[in-house]
């Protein structure tokens, strides 16, 4: 029987062989192209050593409903392959994106870069359980990545004035033939490390959490360069190395950028930091997943879309979480600056995020109890997000294991235990 954690809240993600079989990818597909109906449907994917076979699944359960695909087919960066696949209607990207090297996935965007909703995935998941797929015979076009399509893309957008040495570490993950070459082209000096692909991912995990950035920190300062940049496995997601050595937080990047760009509005997940809000600007709350960011920054109002996680988008450009387009406009912003200067302008908050494990079967429902027993300035809408002057809590369940997470975040160490002490206990008694 097929295990249904995979279908996650807006994405399929499990481990290949165990969870994710090939098998399991052909019907995936078959659910999606009866979905889609007489949609055109773009596949892709990343380096994994398990995403060829995969993709030749899930176009095999599409073309059998009657679709037509088109097939990337070499490996590619996420935001090339939306750039590629602008004729086309649905791409279905195969990626685990952060996730251990024995993890695969897939995820579904329409080409204009929105994702499918939390509502349209459970839709493919209730085709799926069903089997109830349509029938057909559909066509197969392969074709290459539109990469220097790609690369003129950002420099006739995002070409800068002034030097900037640029550490770029791409893990060696999709993103590690065209992000130096993007770089590049828009005028940075780069200094490329772990940029031969590989899906093994032998240098380090394909997650850019500060953990697993040291060789990075280091040739920052080795090379006394301006700024540090590593993307993950997929490339949605980016990090930044100032040139200090410091890490920045998702919402720090966020910051910098919503600070040089004109409008007033910025759309935040609720685990994002209140730095956003001190801009003073109008703060749109949505819940946790990129599905939600990408549909919330549809709004050309909307300057930043981010979420804590590192996704990010600035919709003047386009809705989708590119992380090679991020770092393009973080670069142009920076240039001629010293980042460190930026980053000490930024307000500080003290913030830490601790995790419960608690069973799938259990968690949202405990989380749900919570909602009954909290007072004061509370936000229900993903999770329990309790407000005040001077801090925040918030407790939610993981879309993506068995657990529940705590995120408190204060001015003052002291007000940081504080909350963790009450609200932990909180949790703790819940969950008895």
């Amino acid at each position: 029987m097929t295990k249904l954690h995979i279908f996650r809240a807006y994405d399929i993600r499990g481990i290949y062989g165990k969870d994710l079989t090939d098998d399991v990818m052909e019907k995936i597909g078959k659910a999606l192209g009866s979905f889609a109906g007489n949609k055109k449907v773009l596949v892709a994917g990343d380096y994994r050593l398990s995403t060829d076979a995969l993709k030749k699944s899930i176009v095999s359960g599409l073309t059998s409903t009657g679709c037509n695909v088109v097939v990337v087919d070499s490996a590619v960066a996420f935001g090339l392959a939306l750039h590629t696949g602008k004729g086309t209607d649905i791409v279905a990207y195969v990626t685990a994106s952060h996730s251990p090297i024995d993890w695969n996935g897939v995820k579904f965007y329409y080409s204009t870069g929105v994702a499918l909703s939390n509502e349209e995935n459970q839709t493919v998941k209730k085709i799926f359980v069903s089997g109830d797929f349509t029938s057909g015979k559909g066509s197969i076009e392969d074709v290459r990545p539109a990469t220097e399509s790609y690369i003129s893309y950002m420099k006739e957008r995002f070409k800068i004035n002034g030097n900037l040495k640029v550490v770029v570490d791409t893990g060696n993950g999709a993103t590690s033939i065209v992000m130096p070459k993007v770089l590049e082209a828009i005028g940075c000096e780069v200094v490329p490390i772990f940029n031969e692909p590989d899906g093994t991912f032998p240098n380090r995990q394909p997650d850019v959490k500060k953990e697993v950035l040291a060789e990075l920190i280091k040739t920052v300062k080795e090379e006394g360069a301006d700024i540090g940049m590593a993307l993950d496995g997929d490339g949605d997601r980016l990090a930044v190395i100032d040139d200090t050595g410091k890490y920045l937080e998702a919402e720090e990047i966020a910051f910098i950028i919503a600070r040089h760009l004109g409008g007033n509005k910025v759309v935040a997940t609720v685990e994002c930091s209140r730095i956003l809000d001190d801009l003073g600007f109008e703060i749109v709350r949505i819940p946790v997943g990129h599905t939600y960011l990408t549909k919330a920054s549809v709004d050309k109002g909307v300057i930043v879309g981010v979420e804590a996680s590192g996704h990010m988008t600035i919709p003047v450009y386009s809705p989708f979480d590119d992380a090679v387009l991020i770092a393009c406009k973080f670069c142009q912003i920076v240039a001629g600056k010293r980042l460190s200067d930026e980053v000490r302008s930024i307000p500080r908050y003290m913030r830490r995020r601790t995790n419960f494990e608690c069973s799938d079967s259990r968690k949202f429902g405990i989380v749900e109890s919570l909602k009954d027993k909290v007072e004061g300035d509370v936000d229900r809408m993903d999770g329990v997000r309790i407000n005040f002057d001077d801090a925040w809590v918030l407790i939610r369940a993981s879309n993506t294991g068995p657990k529940i997470r705590m995120t408190v975040e204060a001015k003052t160490r002291a007000r940081l235990h504080e909350l963790e002490e009450r609200y932990g206990q909180l949790l703790k008694e819940e969950m008895k």
